[in-house]
């Protein structure tokens, strides 16, 4: 099953998305459907076992545009802007256990 979230208010400071993610599976993190682009801070965990994980910038064609590695077993902490149009997906790769992710406006 693919965990979907979509953050489409304007980015505060503070928490705004909070989110597991079984191994395997992806979910979209925040689509920036503004007119502007938004600064956004992702701290991505990858508790998988196998294969890294990774956060992805999209492109409003769908194509990936820029891939964040997230390592077996760590914590990654993501500053990016994401321009208008364009959304964020994290890939949870491997088996045995858990990712996880928050985002929060910088």
């Amino acid at each position: 099953m693919t965990a979907l979230l979509c953050a489409c208010a304007d980015v505060t400071s503070g928490i705004f998305a909070r989110m597991e993610v079984a191994c395997g599976e992806s979910a979209l993190v925040f689509s920036n459907a503004d007119k502007v682009d938004e600064r956004v801070v992702v701290k991505a965990t990858d508790e998988c076992v196998g294969l890294d994980s990774e956060l992805q910038l999209v492109g409003p064609d769908g194509k990936v545009i820029k891939r964040f590695p997230v390592p077996d077993k760590t914590t990654e902490t993501i500053h990016l802007i994401v321009p208008t149009g364009d959304w964020l997906n994290f890939v949870c790769a491997g088996r045995e256990g858990v990712c996880s992710y928050s985002v929060s406006g910088e």
